[in-house]
């Protein structure tokens, strides 16, 4: 009887979790639908659907650092330019809302809302293993941390913080597009 009532209640914990998906990707979509103007053209020129989209995405990224370059980096500063980022990306999606309606386009909101949740399942099943193996070997757990914090620390003594936030940019927008185009193979055991 304990062993029914444990597969049941695995049963019924997988159902819940299921729903909490279902219930959080119809969320995810519902807010990019709203701005499926500017979601959908971001997600193509993340993956670098055309050749020069890398350029894009480069030149955006070094404009956006240069700007922080020569404005004070306060709260007030970072507030007002993502108040400012939002408001402008509001306007180009009511600007362009009239030319973005075909199917494909609902396709490609799909795979960006997949890619999401995929994405959010990914980074919860990395912070379980790190909890989990906090729990059983908290040896390497700690030497993991503490690794990594000395490890960041020393390459910022080595280079400015600046520099290599620019750089760490970079390279995790890069990413999807390596992947997209296949230069990068997240499966390869030896990357």
């Amino acid at each position: 009887m304990d062993k029914k009532s444990h597969v049941h209640s695995s049963k019924l914990q997988d159902d819940a979790e299921n729903c909490y998906q279902d219930a959080k990707h119809s969320t995810v979509r519902r807010f990019l639908s709203n701005n499926k103007c500017i979601v959908v053209p971001l997600w193509n020129i993340l993956m670098w659907r055309e050749p020069y989209y890398a350029g894009v995405v480069f030149l955006c990224i070094s404009a956006m650092f240069i700007t922080l370059s020569f404005v004070n980096l306060s709260v007030v500063t970072t507030v007002a330019l993502f108040i400012s980022g939002t408001l402008f990306m509001q306007m180009l999606s009511d600007a362009f809302a009239t030319k973005m309606e075909s199917k494909y386009v609902d396709e490609d909101l799909t795979v960006v809302c997949d890619n999401i949740d995929q994405t959010v399942l990914l980074l919860k099943s990395s912070f379980m293993d790190l909890y989990e193996l906090k729990q059983t070997n908290p040896v390497a757990f700690y030497i993991t941390t503490i690794g990594s914090g000395l490890s960041i620390a020393w390459l910022g003594t080595l280079i400015s913080t600046f520099l290599f936030v620019y750089i760490s940019v970079l390279v995790i927008f890069a990413i999807p597009g390596l992947i997209h185009t296949g230069k990068l193979n997240p499966t390869d055991a030896n990357v």
